[in-house]
């Protein structure tokens, strides 16, 4: 079968747009390779050590995203077969290489590619805002673990002895000044620092310094092989690196204030947070951004859970409000994840009191998710669920649910005298008897 003129120019227009693309990522990918051998001769000749080679996130960047290209690539010219001739000799091989792909590609989480994608734009950002800004990202959720990490231990130790060692020279640092002071002099750095806290303040640092990377994990795993986060943090080397510019940690259990790495409440910990991130792909509602807003900490949700849509219809303009909603509705995963990735890069592009305003905002819109508003939309939708479910409910309601009658003992109108003699309890006592007796009638001509 002959293809229509159609079909020829656009396998016309793809053929050669595949081909341009393929050469031009050759082309990348042979200039970082020769730059990479170009610094190992380098290195080999002035009898360095190849560490920091390769260490240009750039670099890294650019041979992983052309090596992304060309795997997207390459099924055209194939493709470009099939339309001219009905026919594909490689479909087998190439579709179960492409489902592969996208199989490894979708089993990370948004989150996850959306913290590398961050790490590469600080990495070849020239915007001096995020010259020296450096993200941490917690993951929590439970995961099968069965104990804490003897490094995660040992850092959180190290961390409290300089603390406490800080805490102690600054209160000995201040005492001093306040002395000088009164002498009426300015005291010399010298006298500031004593030489024996100089020697601990240089213990304290060369006990926090390792010799291996930092973990990832707080936990030991009880399958770190197979765990799907820490194959994400592997796959896209996200493993703390100093020049990674996002840091990621993960907490495979829920926060409590008893433990011994991380003594905090959830409350306490979001509220030390600038941002909780919740790309859901589809909740009914969705608590933990709520919460954050509750609590005034800016969120990012999605419109698949129901937060997202019911801020969508509530407020104007959501993101004035410190609440992001990502649109994973309408548009394909990588799409988010771009949206996502510069939505947090923004973010961290504010200055600390552009973040405390949209903090403020933030908190505005707790009185848009207390249950006096929140409580009048369940009703309706309690009752559109009857409605669904039981048609006639109203009518059951009316012949179940009858107004109580009046009391036969209760006077037509009140006097004077009855209102002035007598206290609402009197008058309580007095109806007694008569009430049993109206009752015990009202029973006798049921039976």
């Amino acid at each position: 079968m002959k293809p229509s003129p159609v079909l020829y120019w656009v396998a016309l227009l793809y053929s050669s747009l595949a081909t341009t693309a393929l050469l031009g990522n050759i082309w990348v990918i042979s200039v970082v390779l020769n730059q990479i051998r170009y610094n190992f001769r380098r290195n080999m000749i002035h009898k360095r050590h190849m560490k920091g080679t390769v260490r240009n996130s750039v670099t890294v960047y650019l041979l992983m995203l052309s090596m992304a290209d060309l795997t997207s690539i390459l099924p055209v010219p194939f493709l470009v077969i099939d339309i001219f001739h009905n026919d594909w000799p490689f479909g087998i091989i190439l579709c179960k290489l492409i489902f592969l792909y996208e199989g490894a590609n979708k089993s990370l989480s948004p989150l996850l590619l959306t913290a590398f994608s961050v790490d590469r734009c600080f990495a070849t950002s020239t915007d001096p805002r995020c010259k020296d800004v450096t993200v941490v990202a917690f993951i929590i959720y439970p995961a099968a673990a069965n104990s804490f990490n003897v490094e995660s231990l040992k850092g959180q130790a190290v961390c409290k002895q300089l603390h406490d060692t800080v805490s102690r020279i600054k209160e000995n640092l201040a005492s001093r000044m306040f002395e000088a002071c009164l002498k009426g002099r300015i005291p010399e750095m010298e006298d500031l620092l004593l030489p024996d806290e100089r020697i601990q303040l240089k213990r304290c640092i060369l006990s926090a310094k390792r010799d291996v990377l930092p973990p990832i994990c707080t936990h030991n795993m009880l399958d770190d092989a197979g765990d799907p986060v820490l194959n994400a943090f592997r796959r896209t080397q996200l493993i703390n690196q100093p020049y990674d510019r996002v840091k990621v940690i993960f907490h495979p259990e829920f926060l409590s204030s008893v433990s011994p790495l991380m003594n905090l409440d959830y409350e306490d910990f979001v509220r030390g947070c600038h941002m909780g991130v919740f790309p859901s792909y589809y909740e009914p509602w969705g608590y933990t951004p709520a919460e954050c807003t509750v609590m005034g900490v800016p969120s990012v949700t999605t419109n698949l859970s129901g937060f997202g849509c019911f801020i969508q219809e509530q407020v104007q303009d959501p993101h004035a409000f410190g609440i992001f909603v990502i649109d994973r509705r309408f548009k394909g995963p990588n799409e988010s994840i771009d949206e996502l990735a510069k939505t947090l890069y923004d973010f961290t592009l504010l200055s600390r009191r552009q973040r405390i305003i949209m903090r403020n905002r933030t908190e505005r819109l707790s009185e848009l998710l207390d249950w006096k508003t929140l409580g009048s939309f369940y009703r309706e939708a309690r009752r559109k669920a009857l409605e669904a479910t039981h048609p006639n409910f109203m009518q059951v309601i009316e012949e179940t649910v009858k107004k109580m009658p009046r009391p036969t003992s209760a006077p037509s109108t009140p006097t004077l005298s009855r209102s002035a003699s007598t206290t609402p309890h009197d008058s309580d006592e007095s109806d007694t008897s008569e009430q049993e007796a109206f009752e015990a009638k009202a029973w006798a001509e049921a039976n």
